[in-house]
């Protein structure tokens, strides 16, 4: 199962809610054999006491997933705190999951992802070196080795892209492929070409933030043709950018 918001971002959208404490507990083989009736009790009431219990209406915890909300309520005279169900949210008739999010980013389905996420996805890396296949045909490229491996990545393809770089964003064309056309089918790269942007970033870190999806990866018969449609794609970029504000609810840090 593939992330979509590392530790680090749900960090940053719990700051953004107002949360004065947060508690990150390790999930340890030990933890996750935890009877629900045990984690009610002698975790959640013994440890934090809380006046009340906010969880989602089909939350499930304990071992083999036993614990659900009516567990918790019948535990709530005894450890004197409210249960707050949070109802099944829906947009544009869309229900809001995990599932539905991940399933609309492998299929670059980029805005409907972010309608229902709340906020643009995004990808973080350290910038690394690459084969400088991108020099041959005139669009330099940063070579993103993405923070968290099991970050979930984007179907393969061009999208446009927002690149924040030490507190500066930049607009940009970013490739998520195997570059079927320059080699054999390798391993999936990402990399991002910035508009307007010439400086060494190697081993530097920037944040991609995903605005729209332009097309699909493709394999042209030369380097020719491969050039003469980036051109057109990153027309299509610009002109995808020319109306995207300069502040985003982005989780750029």
């Amino acid at each position: 199962m593939k992330l979509l918001t590392t530790i680090e971002e749900k960090t940053e959208l719990l700051r953004r809610c107002g949360i004065d404490h947060l508690v990150i507990i390790p999930f340890s083989v030990e933890f996750s054999q935890m009877l629900p009736e045990d984690y009610i009790e002698s975790f959640i009431i013994r440890h934090y006491r809380p006046h009340s219990i906010i969880i989602g209406y089909d939350h499930r915890f304990g071992l083999n997933r036993a614990g659900d909300i009516n567990m918790l309520r019948s535990f709530a005279d005894k450890g004197d705190y409210e249960v707050i169900e949070i109802e099944q949210k829906r947009i544009d008739s869309m229900k809001i999951s995990s599932t539905a999010i991940r399933k609309a980013l492998k299929a670059s389905e980029i805005k409907k992802a972010h309608k229902l996420l709340g906020y643009p996805y995004q990808l973080k890396g350290k910038v690394i070196h690459g084969e400088k296949l991108g020099k041959k045909i005139g669009f330099r490229t940063a070579n993103i080795q993405v923070e968290d491996p099991d970050k979930l990545i984007p179907g393969e393809g061009i999208y446009a892209a927002l690149v924040h770089y030490q507190n500066q964003q930049y607009k940009g064309m970013l490739y998520i492929g195997t570059k079927p056309t320059l080699r054999a089918a390798g391993e999936l790269s990402v990399e991002v070409h910035l508009f307007d942007f010439n400086r060494n970033v190697y081993s530097e870190e920037i944040v991609v933030e995903f605005v729209d999806f332009v097309r699909k990866d493709a394999t042209f018969d030369n380097l020719e043709e491969l050039t003469h449609r980036m051109e057109s794609d990153k027309e299509e970029v610009l002109k995808i950018l020319k109306n995207v504000g300069t502040e985003r609810l982005s989780l750029k840090t």
